[in-house]
Parts: structure tokens; sequence; C-alpha cells
């Protein structure tokens, strides 16, 4: 069911077992999962159902960082969230992305792979992924797409593609009937009050809508799940009761902020004239009706133990044929058969960086909330991991007898090839890290507050280490998880 914000009465007091801020992605799934469950939900927006220009004024802030995408531009404040103009390539983490790596300073999560195992399945419907069994092998019956070619220390990646799913248009109905999720739209989070005895308890969350009025809602649980900027943001600023804000005694809210960088790695002369050059491009599979079953693009990658011997970050590369001209990953591209050169674009896991941060403006949006003030860092080693990647996935290639790979690491000429095709995912990530200890992390490994007992936070903001894979599907997981997790609580609960 559906209220809009302007219309509630001036200092209204709505009770209920959750209220989840933010219907984006994660904040819709958990919503929908915790109303299957017969848990009553409050669902709160600071959208509308359509895109609006004030509504997305919120977003702006100010960037003090690497050149970096403006911090309102890539963020929708709209129900279903930036699912609204996602472009529907997502992947699962890899095993190895879950691991703490001694050569990557602050790596690994608090849980294994294994305990988003069913949580990745179910994701896989929600986002309209196709087909369960999703192995290579699987595909390259399914698609008939043959191996680039196979070796003991190289293996094929496949990034999934969704239709892509927009949540706005998919749940609106659903939600609309629902008589257990109550989504209140056009309504801002500007406060969450605390216990007074002790601040270890959220007590209200206090909304202000655009037209000043006023409301409150009190739950057993909140979830924050605004986006990994704004999750930040929020909870900076509020700081009525705790100067330094919610949830950061470690002072770890809006650091470790992260996105993932695609770079061109090479170009690779193919010795084969057999190599089919389609057999990386973007391929759709349909039914006998027609209807799509699955789309993917397949890339390269170095297996996990080679990645392991060699110390390096993971990454996935993909090729290209080319054509004389820069072409981006997953552009459909006709090349006849026994063409030769293909460019090799990869996306490489970032290192935790804490000097990477959220952090708040003395500017103010009409709200009279502090905006945001990004500033996105990479460590001392960044430069050096990604010719290291290039390096050392040329030199495989090379070793598969795959052909001759172009790499440029003399002086001033690497960096014009190293940084020839770099560009952002505009995955923000990282700025409520999970980390089981307290004075590392903000949430632990049930995606609940260290510092407040009721408070969750959902989103790849909590994600500590980020991988290769665009994180829509490891979002929509983790927020199956929590919504799991509450609703064994609640009921456990007298």
């Amino acid at each position: 069911m559906f209220y809009n914000g302007f219309q509630i009465t001036d200092g209204n007091r709505i009770r209920t077992k959750v209220c989840i801020i933010g219907a984006g992605v994660a904040g819709i799934t958990a919503a929908l999962a915790l109303s299957e469950a017969g848990i009553s939900v409050a669902l709160v927006e600071s959208g509308g159902l359509e895109r609006d220009a004030e509504n997305q004024s919120l977003n702006i802030g100010n960037n003090t960082g690497l050149d970096y995408l403006s911090p309102g531009a890539s963020r929708l404040r709209v129900f279903g969230g930036t699912s609204q103009h996602w472009t529907g390539w997502t992947r699962e983490l890899d095993d190895i992305d879950f691991t703490k790596k001694d050569w990557i300073p602050d790596s690994g999560w608090p849980i294994k792979k294994s305990d988003l195992r069913g949580h990745y399945d179910q994701a896989a419907q929600i986002l309209d992924l196709g087909p369960k069994k999703y192995t290579y092998d699987f595909w390259e019956r399914l698609a008939g797409k043959p191996r680039f070619f196979n070796t003991s220390t190289i293996e094929t990646a496949l990034i999934r593609h969704s239709l892509p799913t927009r949540f706005g248009i998919k749940y609106k109905d659903t939600i609309e009937k629902s008589n257990r999720i109550h989504c209140f739209l056009n309504s801002n989070l500007v406060n969450l009050e605390l216990s007074k005895d002790n601040h270890k308890h959220i007590i209200s969350a206090h909304f202000k809508t655009l037209k000043g009025n006023t409301f409150k809602v009190e739950a057993q649980h909140y979830v924050l799940a605004t986006g990994g900027i704004e999750n930040a943001r929020i909870l900076l600023n509020c700081n009525t009761q705790i100067k330094a804000g919610l949830a950061n005694s470690s002072g770890n809210v809006g650091r470790y902020f992260a996105d993932h960088e695609g770079s061109y790695l090479g170009r690779v002369a193919i010795r084969s004239p057999l190599i089919n050059p389609k057999t990386y491009r973007t391929s759709r599979i349909s039914g006998p009706d027609g209807f799509q079953l699955a789309s993917a693009t397949p890339a390269l990658k170095l297996t996990e133990e080679e990645t392991r011997k060699l110390r390096l970050p993971n990454f996935a590369a993909a090729v290209i044929p080319y054509m004389g001209h820069d072409v981006r990953w997953g552009t459909p591209i006709d090349a006849p058969l026994g063409h030769k050169e293909f460019d090799i674009y990869g996306s490489i896991e970032p290192e935790p960086c804490r000097d990477s941060t959220v952090s708040l403006s003395d500017d103010r949006d009409p709200l009279g909330t502090r905006r945001v003030n990004l500033s996105l860092a990479f460590t001392r080693n960044h430069s050096e991991n990604r010719e290291k990647v290039a390096y050392e996935f040329a030199r495989h290639l090379s070793a598969a007898d795959a052909g001759r790979v172009q790499i440029n690491v003399n002086g001033k000429d690497r960096d014009s090839l190293m940084e020839g095709m770099d560009e952002y995912g505009f995955h923000h990530m990282g700025t409520t890290r999970m980390h089981e200890n307290r004075r590392h992390g903000v949430v632990n490994s049930d995606c609940r507050s260290h510092d407040i007992s009721n408070l969750y936070i959902g989103g790849s903001s909590v994600f500590p280490t980020f991988g290769y894979a665009q994180p829509t599907l490891t979002i929509v997981a983790l927020a199956l998880r929590i919504a799991e997790h509450l609703a064994i609580t609640i009921k456990a609960s007298p």
C-alpha cells in the first residue's frame, strides 16, 4: 500500500515491526521477504513513483578527491532506486573475494560465500537472470559458445545480465496490493532517535517532506538501505545525541569508499585462425517462444590458485575484437572468422583504502541536512597492482600459446596505455563495512550495527572488500539474509 508523505498529518506517529529506509534494490527485496514471512513493514522512500528534479537535487554534493562523477549524478531518488537506470550487468563474488588475503591489507569478509549460497540462487530469480545452473559448461552447451581456449591457469567467468529488472516497475503492483508493506513516498529521513539511557537502541525514525510536514515511525527494528553514499551521509547527519554520528564509535562510517575501475590491459594478436571472434561477445539465449532465457558476457580470469600464487588482486578481462577504434566492453562487434587482433579490458579489484571517504560538507539541502562531500582515493599500490595484473595476464596468455600480447611498461608511454580505457562502474561500496571486530567495521556479519542493537544496514556499503564483480546480485543476496535474520529474531521474541 502506498502513501504520499506530503499528505500525512504533521506530527503523525506510525508503528510497525520493521522500518526500512530506502525503496531501492535492497529495501524492496527485504520488504517483500519480510512480508512473505508475515511481518509488517514500513518502507520509506525519499522519492516518488516517478523521477522528480526536486527530489533528485537532494543528492547534490561536493567532490574533492580523484576526478569522479558528481555524488548526485549516478544515483536516483525514486521508488525502485538506481535499478531504474541499471544496465543489468552482475555476477556473484568469487570465493576468494570473501577470504583474507595477506597481500591486501584490510581484506576479507567475516562470512564465507557459502553463507550466501541459497540467497544467491533466490537473488538470481529476483533479478531475472535466467536458469539457475550457470556454469560455463552449461553456457557452452546452451549458447553454442566454444571457449576461447582452456588452460590450467586461465578460466572463463560469466558476467550475467538482468533484463534489466526495474524494481519500481516490477514490484509496484505487488506493494500497492500488500496489506503488510506500507510504503511512504516523498519522505526523507532526518534523524534516528536513540534511547536516552544508553544510546544503544533506536526508538523512532523522524521523516520530513520537502513541503515541511514531519512524521515518526516507531519500530522494533530498522534497516538503512539508501545506497553506498547516502547510508554514510545519513548516519553522520544523525548527530544530535552522538556528535560523531550513529554507528560510528570506530570512526569508520564513511571510510573505505570504493568503486570498480575498468582499465585497458593490452592487445593480443591471436595465433590460431580458428578462434571464433564472436566467442566473447555478449549473447542472449531465447526459448521456443522467443522469451529470453539467459544473457551473459564471457570474460577471462586467472584461477584462484594462480591469483593466490602471484599475490594479485582478483580481476576479469573482456576480450573485444580490435577494429581500429576504441570499443567498450560488451558492445556487439562483428568480425570475420580469422580476425586476429583483440583488445583486453579488465575490471580489477580495488584495495580497501581508509582515506577514501564520504563525509559532510557545510552546505545544507532544503531539509536542513548537511550535504555530502565525496573524496575517492586509492591505495599506493593501486597503479602497481594494475600494471602487475596486465603483465601477468599477458604472460599467461602467451604461455597458453594464444598469441602475442602487447603491453607497454616503458615510462610515460605506460601511463597512456594503462589509462587508455579507464572508467568507473559507479558501484558505491564500503562506507559502512562489515567486520566482526567493532574497531575495524560498522556492522557485524548479520549486517547489524555494532553500536545500535536494532539497526541493520543493507546494500554494498557493507562490503569490506570488493572483488571485480558488479555488486547488485550480492546486494540482493545480503538483503534476503537480513530479512531472514530479522524474521527469525522477531518470531523468537515474546
